[in-house]
């Protein structure tokens, strides 16, 4: 039975993963081997554009909450949704197919998640159309509340707290539960990603 896939990385001013990086993957304006190229352009963006300034977005948000990030803060998360390759396509090795229905099927209920989870702290998100598999890979800046009685500020910047091992796989619950209707799940608990 085909499996719910929800993962999260982190987003650091420097390292591998930072804003301008992530952009590059997002916008394929970077290399990125396990692209089709002559299908990038099928991929649909649900939240910004392929121009946009994806530092700058963070960084916006982070001001409207009046937070300061540490140097070596988690300024924003990558997400990434999908559901394993079986249930797109009939044909297992028929890699970069998929049924019209499920992807809309698929979209509709990444982008419900995304919404309901998230809200405006969603900076970016985009269909990917032009690897093996669809997915939707989500930017999310980790603002929460404070907790009650901090002094000066509503809002703090907390990647730890938003993605938290409960919070993960309550999220990834979440995911499972939106698509069980659909036929997909249970998800594999405790799985590594590869």
């Amino acid at each position: 039975m085909a499996k719910p896939i929800l993962r999260v990385g982190k987003i650091k001013a420097t390292g591998t993963s930072t804003p301008g990086s992530v952009m590059g993957h997002l916008a394929r304006s970077r290399p990125t081997p396990n692209a089709d190229a002559a299908r990038t352009p099928q991929n649909r963006w649900l939240v910004g554009s392929a121009t946009m300034d994806l530092g700058a977005e963070i960084s916006r948000i982070h001001k409207a909450a009046a937070v300061e990030p540490r140097a070596d803060a988690v300024l924003a998360n990558d997400v990434l949704i999908t559901v394993s390759p079986d249930w797109f396509r009939k044909d297992p090795s028929a890699h970069g197919t998929w049924s019209p229905g499920r992807l809309k099927t698929f979209e509709a209920e990444a982008t419900q998640l995304l919404r309901k989870e998230f809200g405006k702290r969603v900076v970016a998100a985009v269909l990917h159309l032009d690897e093996a598999t669809p997915h939707i890979q989500a930017v999310v800046v980790p603002i929460m509340k404070a907790p009650d009685g901090a002094k000066d500020r509503k809002w703090r910047l907390s990647s730890k707290d938003m993605f938290g091992p409960e919070q993960l796989s309550s999220l990834q619950q979440a995911w499972e539960d939106r698509m069980r209707p659909h036929g997909v799940g249970p998800r594999q608990i405790g799985s590594r990603a590869r």
